[in-house]
């Protein structure tokens, strides 16, 4: 998943290294050996000291490890889904389960991350147990969503060779049900008639707006980072083709998106880049829907018809 996370907020390592080893030393005593039982028949429910425990870079991975994994996985993720990756805090709990995880899956933007880093770096054997899905795309789209769960289905099954077959299955399963979401909110939205509306967005929210159908015309990072001039030509551009839609994002937002759809009397929505950034869409799917159905109520009736065409004068 191609994402500008990791070009955010770089804290001194050293500092890191200091504040993971102090909440190494604290922890020490607590954390456990790694799972070492045997793993029973694919699909019988495994005790939870016998699952596979895998550690999640986000909510996506999260998500699909457990619908993947099914009995044979315990999972949790480093970053909640309403947090913002690249502005994360290190956690004294983060110390531990990355020493206790047999399995610890990251997005490859991650690995550059200095708090990722230096978790690594302390936790024992922690780097060794690190695996990158190869999924390009946007998880949150549903093309790049079935493409990670085949990828999260083979890496399972690498770390868990006796649920290889259950693996495959359900990872074949979760690509499916991407595929019918896709077609089921692709027809919603090309009957609600938003097709061609122009929009700007947050650049993390640029694709899922090209998804649906809107002509994006501009978008912006997050508020102190981005630079007055540059939103300065958001703004501009958004008001020349007369954007009636600024979609922010939950998890960078610093109030860009507001402050640019009240400049250009333009409606706003705030939409998640990861499942559980709402309290009720802990999923994928849910998230992805919920984004959607957003979109659609606040462009729904403004044809793009009395809009100009692109490079036309406003």
């Amino acid at each position: 998943m191609k994402s500008g996370y990791g070009d955010m907020r770089r804290p001194r390592r050293a500092w890191l290294r200091a504040a993971v080893a102090c909440a190494a030393l604290a922890l020490w005593g607590a954390w456990g050996c790694g799972v070492a039982a045997a793993r029973d028949a694919q699909d019988a429910p495994n005790p939870q000291a016998a699952r596979l425990q895998v550690l999640a870079g986000t909510t996506l991975i999260e998500d699909l490890v457990l619908a993947v994994g099914g009995d044979r996985v315990a999972a949790r993720t480093v970053i909640p889904g309403g947090a913002c990756p690249g502005h994360h805090d290190v956690r004294a709990s983060d110390v531990a389960a990355f020493a206790r995880a047999d399995l610890i899956l990251l997005h490859d933007w991650q690995r550059g991350q200095a708090h990722i880093r230096a978790l690594l770096d302390t936790a024992p054997g922690a780097a060794g147990k690190v695996r990158v899905p190869e999924a390009p795309g946007n998880w949150m789209l549903p093309e790049a969503q079935a493409r990670a769960a085949l990828a999260v289905g083979e890496l399972l099954a690498a770390a868990d060779p006796g649920g290889a077959a259950a693996y495959s299955r359900r990872a074949a399963e979760r690509a499916a049900r991407a595929r019918v979401v896709a077609d089921e909110v692709r027809g919603l939205a090309s009957s609600s008639g938003i097709a061609g509306v122009p929009a700007i967005g947050d650049v993390m929210q640029r694709p899922m707006l090209e998804w649906l159908g809107l002509r994006v015309v501009g978008d912006y990072g997050r508020f102190e980072e981005t630079g007055a001039e540059a939103l300065a030509r958001t703004v501009a551009a958004g008001k020349a083709a007369r954007a009636v839609l600024v979609a922010d994002n939950l998890q960078s937002t610093g109030g860009a998106g507001r402050a640019l759809a009240e400049d250009m009397d333009a409606r706003l929505v705030v939409l998640t880049n990861f499942p559980g950034g709402f309290p009720d869409t802990p999923d994928w799917e849910s998230s992805f829907r919920r984004n959607a159905d957003m979109v659609m109520a606040a462009v729904r009736g403004l044809a793009p018809a009395s809009t100009p065409a692109m490079g036309a004068a406003p």
